[in-house]
């Protein structure tokens, strides 16, 4: 695997596994960025079925027997993360919709676009695609960090994400921004209060690790951290460059060195990156140090060479519900997600995928949360469909069904839709696994 996109592959694998399945936040800051609309617009479709927007003019990627939909996500086979066939995992999404009527009569067509996780070009160019080529209604899939905001801030297009937002995107788009995913930062924030609840932060020394991405995230950390009853003797902030991994490794054991100096019991690492470095750098130090992570995918931690079993300590991992798990239960929708797309496909989806099997069950799963989420809201926007009637049924719509979720809502202050409580597993080095606690 190239050694300098090894790590920057991981963590977008490792935020799409968090968005296919659930979690909680009750905290203040889940995306809590207000998007305001005008008053609702009238029927203007003069019986025709064709919506037209405020001026009159035919609303993009909306005729009377069509909504067209831009899917995108990560294609990143060339690093080891293979997801089989990215197109049909949409199709299949789509058709069983289609099957049942559409979305009010309306057929959904979707086109897929796929980009490496490597810079930002491809994403950009997935952008323009469905933007001014297909002029699509929204955007549905996956896209990281700021590259969302070519939809919705620099072309004023819908999206629905599946990996988890923040409030500064939303409060930079000019177009509507919700996630299926829980909001950012809440994993770990929820996970922190179960763990203190049981009193284990009482008279704990704490080592913060986090990078620039996240950085808005260490202040509430900090102080609930200190509420339960902990003492923060340390924070370090990563400052390797994005995607090399030696450096990462290299910066991360120095890291050890000072938590270790300033007398850290353990360590509670702030997103994907500092996750994957601060229980790498433990498990080669065969340190006694805990570690909590929000990454429990020992696959993930595999493909950059980390071996868990050399820490001495416990790694913590706040997960979302394990959508495998609703896959063997059969509950959440997630095996109807599943065999639709085994049907319409030749491909059969890994569930309990290993490190060189083929990694089909994430985006599978995704697909059919994306059109979940999108024909709740169209269905709840009327006939009339524009972006602002869709706009104003989002944030009004509360509680509805998605698949991998025991729970999920939007509205007003709540862009993103899953409310599936965290939990926390162990890594068990007997088992070579992360099991519940």
């Amino acid at each position: 695997m190239n050694v300098v996109s090894r790590w920057f592959v991981a963590l977008l694998v490792a935020a799409v596994l968090a968005a296919a399945c659930s979690g909680d936040s009750d905290d203040p800051a889940e995306n809590s960025a207000a998007v305001t609309t005008g008053a609702a617009s009238p029927d203007t479709t003069g019986g025709s079925g064709q919506s037209t927007g405020e001026d009159g003019a035919a609303v993009r990627g909306v005729t009377a027997e069509t909504i067209t939909l831009g899917a995108g996500l990560v294609d990143a086979s060339e690093f080891g993360f293979d997801p089989g066939d990215i197109e049909a995992k949409w199709l299949a999404a789509v058709e069983y919709y289609n099957d049942r009527g559409g979305v009010l009569g309306r057929t959904l067509e979707v086109v897929v676009e796929t980009y490496t996780p490597v810079g930002i070009a491809e994403a950009e160019a997935a952008c323009i695609a469905h933007t001014e080529d297909a002029e699509v209604f929204a955007f549905v899939g996956t896209m990281r960090g700021d590259n969302v905001l070519c939809y919705t801030e620099a072309h004023n297009t819908i999206a629905i994400n599946t990996v988890p937002i923040t409030d500064q995107q939303i409060e930079r788009s000019e177009a509507l921004l919700i996630t299926t995913a829980p909001p950012a930062n809440s994993q770990l924030l929820s996970g922190l209060r179960q763990l203190g609840g049981e009193g284990y932060f009482r008279g704990k020394r704490v080592a913060v690790s986090h990078d620039a991405t996240n950085a808005g995230d260490l202040a509430p950390t900090r102080a609930l951290l200190t509420t339960l009853g902990a003492t923060v003797v340390a924070e370090t902030l990563t400052e390797a460059p994005a995607g090399d991994v030696l450096a990462a490794e290299v910066e991360y054991d120095g890291f050890h060195e000072r938590w270790q100096a300033d007398g850290a019991d353990v360590v509670v690492a702030i997103g994907d990156n500092a996750s994957l470095g601060a229980a790498g750098a433990v498990s080669r130090a065969r340190s006694s140090l805990d570690v909590i992570t929000t990454i429990g995918e020992l696959s993930t931690y595999e493909r950059l060479g980390h071996e868990l079993t050399g820490a001495a300590g416990t790694i913590y991992a706040f997960t979302p519900q394990d959508a495998e798990d609703m896959f063997r239960s059969g509950g959440n929708g997630v095996r109807e997600c599943v065999r639709r797309f085994e049907t319409f496909s030749d491909e059969t989806v890994v569930v309990d995928a290993e490190a060189d099997d083929l990694a089909n069950f994430t985006p599978t799963i995704a697909a059919c949360r994306a059109i979940d989420t999108f024909v709740a809201i169209a269905e709840a926007a009327g006939d009339d469909l524009t972006p602002q009637s869709f706009t104003e049924a989002a944030l009004s719509l509360g509680e509805f069904t998605l698949t991998g979720t025991e729970a999920a809502s939007l509205g007003a202050n709540k862009l993103s839709a899953d409310d599936t409580p965290v939990l926390i597993t162990v890594f068990d080095g007997d088992d070579g696994a992360f099991v519940s606690r």
